[in-house]
């Protein structure tokens, strides 16, 4: 709302009044559509700030789904330690469960990316198939040895690269195992976080061992997709 204000935006409009005031409505209308402009510039602008900053805007609709609990549970952890920052519990370890949850937010938003271009790099895989198939047939029927041997040569390279699909497929279990598992421990977080936001004193002890432990596992948690991009990297 603040960027609607500045003086630059508000220029054009001030000129449109005070024109308008002295009867030079020709100048003020002019003034008034330049205003206009500038407001429907500073929304865009706005709007593009945002979608960079988002990063769902990077990724298919399949991840943008598979995003939406881990995002929840980073913004429900997140609440939870601001709305009690004064219990000890969360003085003692709620920034530390913080850090890891937005960590592990960034992860696996980045992964979630890359498992976009994996899937569209899974997209050639049919006609790879059927091209293998179809160039064994030829070779079987093939006039003449040399034609026979160049057919199988391109129809071996297709069953190369059918392989190259079957790594994509096991890196993007790979990937959505992480997920699954990232998902998990932040619900753990999240669980832990509200018990021990309501427990009773005497209880606080234990509970932040216990939540240490817990944030310890976090930290151990990494969905390293190093080898997906350089994958991807080689197609």
């Amino acid at each position: 709302m603040k960027k609607f204000l500045t003086p630059t935006v508000l220029f054009p409009f001030v000129i449109a009044l005070v024109t308008a005031v002295i009867g030079q409505y020709a100048i003020a209308a002019i003034a008034l559509i330049a205003w206009i402009g500038m407001l429907a510039l500073t929304a865009m602008r706005q709007t593009a700030a945002v979608r960079a900053d988002d990063p769902t805007e990077a990724m298919d609709a399949e991840s943008r789904t598979l995003f939406v609990p881990i995002r929840r549970l980073t913004n429900e952890i997140e609440e939870l330690i601001d709305r009690n920052r004064d219990s000890a519990l969360m003085r003692t370890v709620g920034s530390e469960a913080r850090d890891e949850a937005r960590r592990i937010r960034e992860q696996v938003a980045h992964a979630l990316k890359v498992r976009g271009e994996l899937k569209r790099a899974l997209r050639g895989r049919s006609t790879a198939s059927q091209d293998a198939s179809e160039l064994a047939a030829k070779a079987a029927s093939a006039a003449s040895e040399t034609e026979r041997a160049a057919l199988e040569s391109a129809a071996e390279a297709r069953r190369l690269e059918l392989g190259h699909y079957t790594t994509v497929e096991d890196a993007l279990a790979r990937i959505d195992g992480g997920v699954r598992q990232a998902e998990a421990a932040l619900s753990e977080i999240r669980a832990r976080l509200a018990v021990g936001a309501s427990g009773e004193r005497a209880a606080q002890a234990d509970q932040s061992d216990d939540l240490r432990e817990t944030v310890s596992r976090l930290k151990a948690l990494s969905l390293s997709v190093d080898e997906a991009e350089q994958m991807l990297r080689e197609r």
